[in-house]
């Protein structure tokens, strides 16, 4: 199946995204944000798992990151977000289990529309999901 929005995925869960460091800044007033390029992904398909399938933010500090750690050869912090509020960005959410070894938990963002939108129109997506983006605690 193409791109679509997958309804099982309810509103009010959580999604989590691995994310470089260096990519994590602080703003004027001190308080941690994510750059907008932690979410910009040049095939407009932005991985993450859903937490609530993961154990947890626990669970995917376990489980999940230290094997995207591996095959990036790089070490992570994370992020998460809630499946609404990514919806509400323009987002669609979708099951992709086979991109990360068959683990339903791993799900991709991607434009509501059917045909990829521009560059400029994605990366203003990915700004918007990124403010509201919530670090997690090293």
């Amino acid at each position: 199946m193409g791109r679509h929005d997958d309804e099982t995925i309810l509103p009010e869960w959580t999604l989590a995204r691995g994310i470089r460091p260096d990519w994590f800044e602080n703003d004027e007033k001190g308080k941690e944000v994510i750059q907008s390029r932690a979410f910009d992904e040049s095939n407009q398909e932005v991985s993450c798992f859903i937490l609530e399938e993961t154990d947890g933010a626990e669970g995917f500090q376990r489980d999940i990151l230290p094997i995207i750690e591996k095959e990036l050869e790089e070490r992570l912090r994370f992020a998460t977000v809630g499946v609404r509020f990514a919806r509400a960005c323009g987002f669609w959410i979708y099951r992709k289990p086979e991109e990360f070894h068959n683990n339903r938990a791993h799900v991709v963002l991607c434009p509501q529309q059917t045909e990829n939108i521009s560059r400029k129109q994605f990366k203003r997506q990915a700004r918007e999901i990124a403010r509201k983006a919530v670090p997690y605690p090293v």
